[in-house]
């Protein structure tokens, strides 16, 4: 079997929703440092993946109006932190880097050497204000409904 259809197949299989896959041209004219090949030589594809964040945790700005546990100057920040920020991206990009790590460890052990780059946490992502995309609210709705993919270079 074609070796990106057996990658793509267990991305999924892993718990990928979204699977992509391009060939390392696709990169010529990325910054320098960029390119898959400055990052891995020799390398041929990349992959990237991603996890559908669920309706309803997109949906967190507007639950528990009205609660009487949550008061109201409270209700946003708690949301934010214990749904959004724990099931719409610290769970999903855990996995993500999971998912990642196995697809990395299998093409090393069938002879290509392999990348992955780990999604950043909150705190690199605050310590790096000009890295992009650094906030969830850069992004526009539609897209934020898939957690951040990751990239798999191989070569």
């Amino acid at each position: 079997m074609d070796l990106t259809i057996t990658l793509a197949d267990m991305a999924r299989g892993l718990g990928a929703s979204l699977v992509g896959v391009a060939t390392v041209e696709r990169f010529d004219g990325a910054p320098h440092a960029h390119h898959p090949a400055e990052l891995l030589p020799g390398a041929k594809a990349v992959m990237t993946f991603g996890i559908r964040i669920l309706d309803r945790v997109m949906e967190w700005p507007d639950l528990l109006k009205g609660s009487p546990f949550y008061p109201e100057s409270k209700r946003a920040e708690a949301l934010r932190l214990c749904l959004y920020e724990k099931s719409g991206y610290q769970i999903l990009n855990d996995h993500l880097n999971t998912v990642a790590l196995r697809l990395a460890t299998h093409l090393e052990e069938t002879g290509y050497p392999s990348l992955f780059f780990p999604r950043p946490t909150p705190a690199f992502r605050r310590s790096m204000p000009t890295c992009r995309p650094c906030s969830p609210s850069d992004t526009p709705r539609s897209e934020r409904a898939w957690a951040s993919s990751v990239s798999t270079t191989w070569s």
